[in-house]
């Protein structure tokens, strides 16, 4: 093959033998974007107001619930498999903007010491619920939120910044809200 630069212009004959493809780990892909996408846990509110923002979202509220911090919204709700699987679209293609964004704000409140996160929504005859603590260990349940979603930080063990402060950022960076 011709390589003008290394310097050779000698073109050599060859026989295709073959195609192929690779495979990604999945779960070790996750694992990197969860350490290295975003710099600090508490962001996971960013990729989070997108997916509102792209859903038609007239309302997102943020509230402390206990030590937990609850993220609801409502406008076009998310299919219930995004709420199942919440990497899948991280990890393939996708057609709708908003999943690869609700996978990342996921991955990125993991990335923060937490038990985990509660995800619900779907929409009516097709709810769904999942407890996700690790992007290896998510259960399902069919329990979903009922004309929204809902994003639940259970118990993060990271000094988060106070609700005033999550929500004036916020407003920052997504004035929508």
């Amino acid at each position: 093959l011709a390589n003008p630069a290394a310097g050779t212009t000698e073109v050599l004959d060859g026989e295709r033998t073959g195609g192929g493809a690779f495979v990604v780990d999945r779960a070790r892909a996750l694992d990197k974007l969860m350490k290295f996408m975003l710099p600090s846990p508490e962001l996971f509110l960013l990729p989070l107001a997108r997916v509102a923002a792209a859903s038609g979202a007239r309302t997102l509220s943020l509230r402390r619930d206990g030590v937990d911090l609850v993220v609801e919204f409502d406008g076009e709700p998310l299919p219930a498999a995004a709420v199942r699987d919440p990497f899948e679209a991280v990890t393939a293609e996708t057609p709708d903007p908003r999943l690869r964004a609700w996978g990342l704000a996921v991955l990125t409140a993991l990335r923060g010491t937490s038990r985990g996160v509660r995800l619900a929504g779907g929409r009516p005859g097709d709810l769904a619920g999942a407890w996700v603590r690790s992007p290896e260990k998510v259960d399902i349940s069919q329990k979903g939120a009922e004309g929204g979603t809902s994003f639940r930080l259970v118990g993060p063990l990271w000094r988060m910044p106070s609700l005033a402060k999550l929500k004036a950022g916020l407003a920052l960076r997504a004035p929508g809200f």
